[in-house]
């Protein structure tokens, strides 16, 4: 299955269509692709993976209000909503989580990266940006490049693993701050995934004040207390 929409594509598998074979030359699959390329998804999401989660388990509540978030994307999206995925467990489903939503939305809402429309949804591995972006530099690496160049007009930006250990810089703090408070006013979506939970008390003190409100407080805060998911199966 080498489509994103062999599930919902109701030509998939006809014997008039090529979605089976690799070579497809759907203009929609190909216009899919681009922009999952375009947006920095991460590959391995670029097919649907489903994330279960029973009942009992502590996550539940967070998994069915997720689901809906999921559902009506488009609806969040067009309203400038944001939601920040959080735990001090990682692991969890917060990425997962994110990336289905961002892809949902990519096949459902949005498919750009066109010459004429170049505004397109974006994932930002912040543990990335931190390590790539120069905030005084002359040139920046492509990916950092590609963020820059989108990050204010994307319809909605996945900010994955936000201060993860405090690690950014002032530089960085700052930039966040700007773009961030740029993104609200314009009502642009945001998700944000942290190992951060968004009481901690200590957080306004590292990030400041400023930035605290901006973010955490515009945000519609969806926690997981449940333990590490991943496994090799």
């Amino acid at each position: 299955m080498n489509c994103p929409l062999a599930n919902r594509c109701l030509l998939y598998g006809d014997s008039t269509c090529e979605c089976t074979n690799p070579m497809c030359i759907c203009y929609t699959k190909d216009k899919i692709d681009k922009t999952f390329v375009n947006s920095n998804l991460p590959e391995s999401y670029y097919f649907d993976k489903k994330l279960y989660c029973k009942p009992e388990d502590v996550d539940f509540s967070t998994y069915v209000k997720l689901q809906s978030v999921l559902k009506n994307i488009g609806f969040y999206v067009n309203k400038g909503n944001n939601f920040y995925l959080c735990s001090e467990y990682k692991g969890n489903g917060k990425s997962a989580w994110a990336c289905k939503i961002l892809r949902e939305y990519i096949i459902k809402n949005f498919v750009g990266g066109t010459d004429i429309d170049t505004t397109y949804p974006l994932f930002i591995d912040m543990r990335r940006f931190v390590a790539e972006y120069r905030p005084y530099a002359y040139s920046q690496t492509p990916y950092i490049q590609n963020i820059l160049d989108h990050v204010y007009t994307a319809p909605l930006v996945v900010w994955d693993d936000i201060f993860s250990g405090y690690k950014e810089t002032t530089q960085i703090l700052d930039w966040l701050g700007s773009v961030i408070e740029a993104r609200i006013l314009s009502n642009k979506a945001n998700i944000y995934t942290s190992n951060t939970v968004y009481s901690d008390p200590n957080l306004p003190n590292v990030i400041g004040p400023a930035l605290y409100s901006r973010l955490i407080k515009t945000a519609i805060p969806l926690p997981f207390k449940g333990a590490d998911r991943r496994s090799f199966s």
